[in-house]
């Protein structure tokens, strides 16, 4: 019941909210640190950053890792040449994130590495920090990627570094 009236909450005033914790300014240094670490290894980050959950798929016991899996999605992160692409989802109404990895990554990344990282930003999260949080898991995303996808000079940038906002 708790998380349903969060999340009708923040769909109500998610639009403010929205605003409050990822201004134009945020959301701009999050794309150009896309941008930059992307210009180091083969990889694509894509950021997609929910306001709340629909109250349907809350109902539902829709899972929040679910929601991100379908982002994945829908988002094309798969559609890359090298199967290398990575969503972070943070939901903005439950203080939670997701990393959705493609697999080509995955089956070269340990499994705990990905839970370190969102260990790691938890607090951010909680302290209502999501803009520092992103910005900072895009650079620990940037060091592993490094290690497993080394970049070349002709990387092409597959998929779009600007936030998604929903």
């Amino acid at each position: 019941m708790k998380i349903l009236l969060i999340n009708l909450f923040y769909s109500l005033f998610g639009f403010f909210l929205r605003r409050r914790y990822f201004k134009k300014a945020d959301r701009h240094a999050i794309e150009e640190a896309i941008r930059q670490a992307e210009t180091k290894h083969g990889g694509e980050i894509v950021i997609v950053i929910e306001t709340a959950r629909p109250l349907g798929d809350v109902l539902k016991r829709i899972s929040v890792r679910r929601r991100a899996e379908n982002f994945f999605a829908s988002q094309r992160v798969w559609d890359t040449q090298e199967n290398c692409g990575i969503l972070i989802y943070l939901l903005l109404s439950e203080r939670k994130i997701e990393l959705i990895a493609d697999r080509g990554i995955a089956a070269k990344v340990p499994h705990d590495t990905w839970q370190q990282l969102l260990s790691n930003i938890q607090p951010l999260l909680q302290n209502h920090q999501g803009s520092l949080a992103i910005q900072q898991i895009i650079q620990q995303l940037n060091d592993l990627l490094q290690q497993y996808f080394p970049g070349t000079p002709n990387d092409p940038n597959e998929l779009s570094n600007r936030p998604v906002i929903v």
